[in-house]
């Protein structure tokens, strides 16, 4: 059996592709390494998230959760809290606060609506007095 000599040229050519494919190797292992180690995030966590929900808004209390048994109207005010009272006595003024009603002796409150307690029935005061968002009124206490 004869041994012929491999010539420099084909062994140059040997060793680039040996370069070449110790290269290759690197780069897959480098990225292998870097998807398993958690670097970059795997296909199940690239999925979307679940959006939040948002909780509805608060549900506004009723008359009867609002004012005790005595009473037999809620009073709502333009600004501030609810009262409640026995009756309710409204003038048609017009108003925006409890300010615009300092001028009317007696009725203290700008009111907006009114409800009755034991049957929930509601009034607004734009419907008993047009053109008014609001009106100047006084609540009997129970």
């Amino acid at each position: 059996m004869r041994i012929i000599p491999e010539s420099p040229r084909r062994i140059g050519r040997l060793n680039q592709l040996r370069a070449r494919r110790d290269i290759l190797a690197l780069l897959i292992g480098a990225a292998t390494a870097l998807t398993a180690g958690g670097a970059i995030p795997a296909a199940d966590a690239r999925k979307k998230r679940k959006k939040k929900k948002v909780p509805p808004p608060p549900v506004a209390p009723t008359c009867a959760q609002l004012c005790p048994d005595t009473a037999r109207f809620c009073v709502h005010r333009l600004a501030g809290q609810a009262l409640c009272g026995a009756d309710v006595v409204a003038v048609c003024n017009p108003c925006t606060s409890d300010q615009d009603c300092l001028s009317h002796p007696g009725l203290p409150f700008c009111i907006t609506a009114f409800t009755e307690r034991a049957t929930e029935t509601a009034y607004r005061m734009i419907d008993q007095c047009p053109g008014s968002v609001g009106a100047c009124a006084a609540v009997v206490a129970p």
